[in-house]
């Protein structure tokens, strides 16, 4: 997965119009990217290379982020 071509951003709207970029240096990174590759599984039900694809891609991240079951 090239983070560069992801979009992630967000605009928050409180009257200031702040506007929040998630990017590979934000904490929240790992977890909008998972949130991201979760709903793409979940929505290309009927194509497979697409789940499978992003299948393939929590894996990795999981990996990245010595991610093993039973750890919590």
């Amino acid at each position: 997965v090239d983070p560069g071509r992801l979009d992630l951003s967000h605009t928050l709207t409180r009257g200031d119009r702040n506007t929040f970029v998630s990017g590979v240096d934000d904490p929240n990174f790992a977890y909008d990217l998972l949130t991201e590759l979760t709903r793409t599984f979940l929505a290309y039900a009927d194509n497979v290379r697409a789940q499978d694809s992003a299948a393939y891609a929590i894996q990795e991240l999981l990996s990245i982020l010595e991610c093993r079951e039973g750890r919590t």
